[in-house]
């Protein structure tokens, strides 16, 4: 019995020598090569967790003082019928200029052009509220000459040349009206988000909730009373969130939409390259420093957070080779280019994938176009990953393998498990 223990234990030490360790060098070998595989996975895990970890403002919000009191007009289609002025906020109920307002919208029915990643179509009840499109009415609000947009684009789009907002729509929520939790379907390729603007009107309740993975953040627009200057409260998020406005319960609720698209960004993303994208950084560095990282070069897929526009039926073409990411899918892009190293974006209308993966040969993405469809193009939501091609070491040693400090000894900062989750920590 004793000499089966000895056995088993003996082969149990083999087993664990010959096991990779992520403290020492072996200096065998055959051990060197599971001691350099066994840390190529350390780096994919590391580099997973800390793109993973990577977190956005994915929506934001504030309220805004304007020079002076908003006016919202009808357009009229008959030339000798004029409307009233509906001026807001408004020291006194003007129900003239509500009712006359109120009366040109249609009613929302499931009908609108709103949509979820998987094009489920919103059916009837999806939608309770009044609509009005921006052919029909009047607003004196230029949102150009407040720091609205300017607040925005510092947080959700800074590499981008110019941020623009075009008036998509107006809602008027009455007390029981709502609208439930759903994804706009992308007016345009261009499209980075929305922006709501609640109107200052007395009401309670009509509070929007955003949504993006596992995190919401609640927007509560109630007025118990009119402000004594006139201002606005505002939330914009990424096109890709949930979003849903809850019950009003009193008085009435007026917002307008605008689709928040942005002009293509001059390459490299730097501006985006901030705190979040620290530990990607570091990992990033560690790996790119040892040869056992992609020694023969390949490709690392990093998956994106958000989702991006695609043409149904037809091949979804960059032509400036750069889409417009958002949030922490440009700090990781940036954290590429920081690196210098090159990358692309693919999309992947199959699903998403959900962890960091490796190609040690990088793949050639075959681009079809399918003839003879007689549809034209429907945007839909795709999911998307970041590939970024990491060149052999042969060719990278010169450039990386000072990057963390001359390794005088074998136990570098690459070998120190400990700096892996100091890099993790941050």
């Amino acid at each position: 019995m004793s000499g089966k223990r000895q056995s088993s234990s003996s082969r149990k030490e083999a087993a664990e020598m010959s096991a990779p360790s992520t403290h020492q060098v072996p200096s065998e070998q055959h051990d060197a090569e599971l001691w350099a595989a066994g840390h190529f996975q350390l780096s994919l895990e590391k580099i997973n967790k800390a793109a993973q970890k990577m977190e956005d403002s994915f929506a934001i919000g504030g309220c805004e003082t304007i020079a002076q009191p908003m006016l919202v007009v009808v357009k009229s289609q008959d030339a000798e019928k004029t409307s009233n002025a509906l001026e807001l906020p408004a020291q006194g109920a003007d129900e003239g200029a509500l009712e006359d307002l109120m009366a040109a919208c249609s009613v929302a029915d499931g009908s609108s052009p709103t949509g979820t990643p998987t094009e489920r179509v919103p059916g009837p009840g999806f939608k309770k509220a009044l609509e009005l499109d921006p052919d029909n009415f009047d607003l004196d609000l230029n949102i150009k000459e407040t720091s609205i947009l300017t607040h925005i684009k510092e947080i959700m789009a800074p590499d981008a040349i110019e941020l623009c907002a075009e008036l998509y729509q107006l809602n008027i929520y009455k007390p029981g009206d709502f609208s439930k939790a759903c994804v706009d379907t992308p007016r345009s390729k261009y499209t980075v988000g929305t922006l709501v603007i609640a109107l200052p009107s007395v009401h309670e309740g009509g509070g929007m909730i955003v949504r993006h993975r596992t995190r919401e953040q609640v927007f509560d627009w109630s007025l118990t009373a009119l402000p004594h200057e006139p201002r606005v409260q505002w939330a914009a998020f990424y096109s890709d969130c949930e979003h849903e406005v809850l019950k009003v319960e009193s008085g009435v609720c007026i917002t307008v939409v605008y689709d928040l698209t942005t002009s293509p960004a001059p390459a490299p993303y730097l501006k985006a390259l901030n705190a979040r994208c620290g530990s990607l950084l570091m990992c990033m560095k560690y790996a790119l420093a040892h040869p056992a990282f992609f020694g023969r070069g390949g490709t690392l897929r990093i998956p994106c957070q958000h989702m991006y526009p695609d043409v149904r039926n037809k091949a979804f073409v960059l032509t400036d080779g750069r889409p417009r990411l958002k949030g922490a899918d440009a700090c990781t892009v940036g954290m590429a280019h920081f690196l210098g190293l090159d990358l692309g974006v693919t999309l992947l209308p199959a699903g998403p994938c959900r962890n960091v993966t490796s190609h040690c040969e990088r793949e050639e993405v075959q681009v079809h176009i399918e003839d003879g469809d007689d549809h034209p193009p429907v945007l839909v939501y795709s999911h998307a990953a970041i590939d970024i091609h990491v060149p052999p070491w042969a060719v990278r040693k010169d450039a990386y393998h000072d990057m963390l400090g001359p390794p005088d000894v074998k136990e570098t900062h690459y070998n120190n498990y400990n700096n892996w989750e100091r890099a993790i920590a941050l």
